[in-house]
């Protein structure tokens, strides 16, 4: 028998889950605009983000990032099991052989 959620939860849920989420909303909008004085931002720019992947640090980060993953999760085979975490961005795969 499956035990139902009661409204209270939920509401508390919903609510915890909007506390996380608005400051990581906030900051990807506030890194869009070039000034935000006052209320409304100005200068709409992509620029930093153009930035970012133009980085060549950033791009070593990725790969050292995937270089650590990829030893701690290699199996004596030389195949890699995917992270639990990381399965729905590589289309459910468990094991990457190589």
């Amino acid at each position: 028998m499956k035990k139902k959620t009661s409204l209270a939860a939920k509401i508390v849920l919903i609510l915890i889950a909007i506390y996380l989420v608005t400051p990581f909303l906030a900051t990807f909008v506030y890194s869009l605009f070039t000034e935000w004085t006052g209320v409304l931002p100005r200068g709409f720019t992509l620029r930093n983000y153009q930035e970012l992947f133009a980085d060549t640090d950033f791009w070593l980060a990725i790969g050292r990032t995937l270089i650590a993953v990829m030893e701690n999760y290699q199996n004596e085979d030389g195949s890699i099991t995917v992270p639990e975490a990381l399965r729905p961005y590589v289309g459910g795969m468990e094991k990457v052989t190589l």
